[in-house]
């Protein structure tokens, strides 16, 4: 869980000597900060769960002075997460030098109980991911050729039951409307590779693939319990053939509601409609 950003100095953000300021170094945190927690727990979600976060504590130790003519880059990720409370690491530096490090502590606190409250699960299912070197990430545009390439090479290793042709015809619909239409995530591996996906639309699970190469690492059950506690899913879709998809929802909870002939393009394969059952 990890985030990069680079800082321009500003003159007045400098000494009589030319040398940055200390306080400015706090202040880059900060901005670290709030990039961190918004690539991961957006404000805006946050606010509509009654929930704020907290700062308890900056420490900083200084190591190098920077001056105006210096490029700078400050990385922040969290270090460490327990029940209540999280530590994020911080980094300042140019390219080669480090000149600045810090340590932050806080938490997420409950408007509504007016107390630090627990990590939602989701959010430490996130952490644990990213602790084996994947990323929770939020595709753009400039993505969609990559995540159709994982899409085809998830197809063609699951759905043997389709023809060269349907391939191409969905593959076509997928990269040219199907991806617009939703709202996706993905994971990037350690080498910054993405390797699965799933597109959302409100609360219907509409696409889910992994890349073979990744299948049997739980990320298809991460992401399906991420869109249950986090976006609130509680449906998906499912081609009947598939038999190991079909049993892996039931296997999370899912339950067969309603059974098509043909699918959504008019084609004869049979779906299945599943819902997410009651606690």
């Amino acid at each position: 869980m990890c985030v990069e950003n680079t800082f321009h100095i500003k003159a007045y953000e400098i000494d009589a000597m030319g040398i940055v300021s200390n306080i400015v170094y706090v202040k880059w945190f900060e901005d670290l900060r709030h990039l961190l927690l918004d690539k991961y727990y957006p404000y805006q979600d946050m606010m509509e769960e009654k929930k704020s976060p907290i700062l308890m504590k900056t420490e900083v130790e200084y190591k190098k002075p920077l001056t105006i003519m210096d490029t700078v880059y400050g990385k922040a990720w969290f270090s460490n997460l327990g029940h209540t409370k999280w530590e994020i690491t911080l980094e300042i530096g140019t390219k080669d030098t480090l000149h600045c490090r810090g340590k932050q502590t806080g938490g997420f606190y409950s408007i509504e109980k007016n107390r630090p409250i627990a990590f939602p699960k989701w959010f430490v299912d996130v952490y644990t991911e990213c602790q084996k070197g994947n990323d929770l990430y939020h595709p753009t545009e400039s993505d969609f050729d990559e995540i159709i390439n994982v899409w085809e090479a998830s197809v063609r290793a699951t759905h043997t039951f389709l023809k060269e042709e349907d391939i191409s015809f969905f593959k076509e619909i997928g990269r040219n409307q199907a991806l617009y239409s939703v709202d996706l995530v993905c994971i990037k591996d350690c080498t910054n590779r993405i390797v699965a996906f799933m597109g959302i639309d409100g609360t219907h699970l509409e696409m889910l693939f992994i890349h073979p190469d990744q299948r049997g690492k739980g990320l298809g059950k991460f992401l399906v319990n991420y869109a249950i506690e986090k976006k609130r899913v509680n449906t998906v879709d499912v081609n009947e053939q598939n038999e190991q998809a079909v049993g892996f929802y039931l296997h999370l909870g899912f339950e067969v509601t309603l059974r098509d002939a043909v699918d959504g393009t008019g084609k004869p394969f049979p779906i299945l409609h599943l819902q997410l059952k009651s606690n």
